[in-house]
């Protein structure tokens, strides 16, 4: 009997230390809340409980190569960039050809179509680094095009509604005479962030009479560094003007292999100056010219002065 009732007090006592340590883990468990150590976040802004989300994917899968002309031997197909709402691929194609041209390909919902020349931005320069806005109505890219400020520049191309329509350079307060490439809008719109190998100390006031060739052949083998610019809209305009106006033959003009590229030679250029000086000559006190001095008829001289301020 003793022993029995021993037996009995040895269950009573363990049965009594499991409900105590039941009872520890249960208030351990509702104490330190295990739900709230496992979140979801982006590691600066967005932060959710796991309890809270529904369970995702959070790991890439294997790379596979896209269906279309995406991977179609000799295309060189690099820099692809993807419109904030996912329905437009802007690429760059030919770019170790030494005439790249950007492509765009649009998204129907369930694959990628063929990729299309956007006409408007190619030349038989280097177009290259597409980036969207922020919401997605603007096209950056860099380009060695004339009409810049030499060497690559960042350009500029708004969509229409229907395509991206003809580019302007960024101007001076972005470009400079050296390269500046890859182009990144900021999340907010107000930056543009760019690559550049400018010089990182003020041009000397001898490099004033180096022509472009001679300017870049000074600083060559400068580094490449980040350079952000702040959105200014009146000084962008006044330089997308300037630029549209002056830079694109002063660009073609400096450069005869450029010249050659876009249709013109020595004699053409010959020609041009010829004609300015024409104009020149033949210019009213008050700035217009007369279509009846030049043979032709009275009372048109506002087109007359239309077309010689046009060429």
């Amino acid at each position: 009997m003793q022993k029995a009732r021993t037996n009995r007090w040895t269950y009573a006592a363990a049965a009594a230390a499991v409900l105590l340590f039941l009872a520890f883990l249960t208030w351990l468990y509702v104490f330190l809340q295990p739900a709230t150590w496992h979140y979801y976040t982006d590691d600066i802004s967005t932060r959710f409980l796991a309890k809270d989300v529904k369970p995702q994917l959070v790991l890439w899968e294997k790379a596979a190569p896209l269906r279309g002309d995406f991977h179609a031997p000799a295309n060189d197909i690099q820099e692809p960039a993807v419109s904030p709402d996912g329905t437009k691929m802007v690429l760059t194609r030919g770019l170790s050809s030494g005439n790249a041209d950007l492509f765009m390909a649009r998204w129907d919902g369930t694959s990628w179509g063929m990729s299309e020349p956007l006409r408007a931005l190619n030349s038989k320069f280097n177009e290259c680094s597409p980036a969207f806005s922020h919401d997605g109505q603007y096209l950056f890219f860099s380009t060695d095009r004339p009409g810049g400020m030499g060497g690559y520049d960042v350009w500029v191309s708004h969509w229409d509604g229907a395509e991206f329509a003809w580019p302007q350079p960024l101007g001076r307060m972005v470009n400079s005479p050296f390269d500046e490439t890859a182009p990144q809008a900021s999340a907010d719109g107000k930056k543009v962030y760019f690559s550049s190998n400018r010089p990182k100390t003020l041009l000397m006031k001898d490099d004033d009479a180096l022509s472009l060739k001679e300017l870049r052949k000074k600083y060559e083998g400068a580094d490449y560094d980040i350079y952000a610019a702040d959105r200014g809209s009146k000084n962008m305009a006044v330089e997308r003007a300037m630029s549209i106006l002056y830079s694109l033959r002063q660009g073609a003009l400096s450069d005869p292999a450029v010249m050659e590229k876009l249709g013109g030679s020595k004699d053409t250029e010959a020609a041009v100056g010829r004609a300015l000086a024409w104009l020149a000559q033949n210019q009213e006190a008050d700035g217009s010219w007369s279509m009846l001095k030049s043979k032709g008829a009275a009372g048109h001289d506002v087109a007359a002065t239309s077309c010689a301020l046009l060429a």
